[in-house]
């Protein structure tokens, strides 16, 4: 665990900070206002109920170590005032276990130890999901989840804090991104971390439906939009509606789009919101329904009042990616988000680049790992496109299907560059006659550069 003082000071880089102590002597870096470094063991507090009782934990060299050190401690708890200028029960109960470089900084800052021990609880006093995409980012993320190495806002994230790991299915994914599914699936079983796999409604329902819409412009199309028969009754659990397609309100993607003849862009990230973070903001619902018995307009409602932390979703971006990729902020940071949860980047907290994540991921298995995403991705480049040409014939005859649909609405609206995708793919075949299935696809792509639309290096 590692305290950090509110001026933000600089973290080292992930290599250095990799836990590497056993349980005995792990140490814990406090900094202070001052910037002077002081070591004390590591205590950490797992709360596993916000306001009634937290486990000591002593941390080992890796997983199997720290669940054999655990010892609990139960203490009581309570709510705090972060204006209050004397200890908290909870930082009284565990100042007798610190030791003495470390009480003497709680002593010297009682206003930043009650902080600290209230974030710790505030983690269990609301739900918590790592968003999984499969791909190298988001199992890095996981990866540090287990190791005890993840932190948000300088505090420490463990397994026991996060209520699952969910992956919501758009139903394009690339072959490989979903051949990772089942190992981390069986990681997280490996963690006892609960693994939701939000799955697109059964083909038939959804074509029955899309069939059914009236088209684009027409009066009855906003009502018939409400009628998904795959949602007309709730399974019982939340394992049964995400296996059913429950939590999606769109067909699969392509089909999505096809039906209303455009294409997902760049700027809009309207394929992003629909397909998966609305999904997991229903599931979001589900397991604070489950937990706490509120809805998110009720949880909203009391983050407005300021009763409630609003939910936490994580998400892995790497600290050298564009920040186009991450969601709108929460209101209470100047943001036009939902109040009910807000989102945070561990990765670029801890400062954890592309270049960092091999290291992480060979740890635990995972370095063969590719770029996650769905075939039609805008911020894939043209090779990517003739990869899936060369792989899968059936999805390359979707996404030409679904460009050809938009370009009949709108004959400028092309996946990539300024000609129908069969034709840039093949000029970029001419152009790349030596180039493998594995040199393309073991690249990744950055989505904040140039890929898509064609007019990076790669699309020739």
């Amino acid at each position: 665990m590692r305290w950090i003082d509110d001026d933000g000071e600089h973290r080292k880089p992930p290599a250095e900070r990799h836990r590497t102590a056993s349980a005995t002597d792990y140490r814990m870096s406090v900094h202070t206002h001052a910037g002077r470094h002081r070591a004390g063991e590591a205590w950490g507090y797992q709360v596993s109920r916000v306001g009634v009782l937290h486990e000591v934990v002593a941390h080992g060299k890796d997983h199997a170590d720290r669940t054999g050190a655990q010892r609990a401690a139960v203490v009581a708890m309570q709510r705090h005032d972060s204006e209050i200028s004397l200890l908290s029960p909870g930082v009284v109960a565990a100042y007798a276990t610190m030791p003495p470089d470390l009480r003497a900084w709680v002593r010297a800052n009682p206003v930043v130890a009650n902080r600290r021990l209230a974030a710790r609880a505030g983690f269990r006093g609301r739900v918590v999901t790592l968003n999984m995409g499969l791909g190298r980012d988001s199992i890095a993320m996981l990866c540090l989840l287990v190791e005890g190495g993840l932190e948000v806002d300088g505090v420490p994230l463990w397994v026991g804090d996060v209520d699952a790991v969910v992956f919501s299915d758009p139903g394009a994914e690339w072959a490989h991104t979903l051949a990772v599914e089942p190992r981390v699936a069986a990681f997280c079983a490996d963690y006892n971390l609960r693994f939701v796999a939000l799955r697109k409604p059964a083909p038939d329902l959804a074509e029955s439906y899309l069939a059914a819409l009236p088209p684009p412009g027409d009066p009855g199309r906003q009502d018939a939009l409400d009628n998904r028969t795959w949602r007309t009754a709730a399974p019982a659990t939340i394992e049964g509606r995400a296996a059913a397609g429950w939590y999606h309100l769109q067909a699969p993607i392509l089909d999505d789009y096809e039906d209303r003849a455009t294409i997902a862009t760049r700027g809009t990230k309207d394929c992003t919101d629909k397909h998966k973070i609305q999904p997991i903001r229903k599931l979001v619902q589900d397991l604070a329904l489950a937990r706490f018995g509120l809805d998110n307009k009720a949880w909203g409602a009391a983050v407005r009042l300021g009763h409630r932390l609003p939910h936490l979703t994580l998400l892995g971006i790497a600290a050298d990616e564009s920040d186009d990729r991450a969601v709108v902020a929460h209101p209470l940071e100047g943001g036009s988000g939902p109040w009910y949860v807000t989102e945070a980047y561990p990765l670029r907290e801890l400062g954890v680049r592309k270049a960092d994540e091999a290291a992480i991921l060979r740890r635990h298995g995972f370095d063969d790992v590719r770029k996650s995403g769905c075939v039609m991705c805008p911020y894939q480049p043209v090779s990517w496109f003739w990869a899936l040409r060369e792989t899968d014939p059936v999805r390359w005859a979707s996404v030409v299907q679904y460009e050809a649909a938009a370009l009949r609405a709108n004959p400028r609206m092309f996946l990539a560059r300024d000609q129908p995708i069969t034709e840039v793919v093949a000029r970029w075949r001419r152009r790349n006659p030596d180039a493998t299935i594995a040199d393309v696809l073991n690249k990744s792509y950055a989505r904040g550069a140039s890929c898509g639309r064609g007019d990076g290096e790669d699309d020739g």
